[in-house]
């Protein structure tokens, strides 16, 4: 099967073909909080946890299913986070 008309079954599914753009967001949305569940489960650290998602985004957009402007955005709020935490660390006012 050729994963790259994944996008527009799920748009025929549920959409009946008017919008596979938001077909393309549910699925990487889904896909997303697919691969988050099992690594918090393991009580994983944020920051695994943000890698491992960063890696699965680009991923995403490499496929084309998510549009680069979103995936920016996610790299930013998640480049902001890691940064604030590595702040914290080496200021000594919080820990690994």
């Amino acid at each position: 099967m050729d994963i790259s008309i994944v996008p527009d079954l799920i748009n025929e599914l549920l959409f009946d073909g008017g919008s596979l753009a938001m077909a393309k967001v549910l699925l990487c949305a889904l896909i997303v909080f697919a691969t988050a569940i099992p690594i918090l489960i393991l009580k994983a650290s944020v920051q695994v946890l943000m890698v491992i998602e960063l890696i699965l985004i680009i991923l995403l957009t490499g496929l084309g299913w998510l549009d680069i402007s979103i995936m920016i955005i996610i790299v930013l709020v998640i480049a902001l986070v890691l940064a604030q935490k590595s702040v914290r660390i080496f200021t000594g006012s919080d820990e690994l």
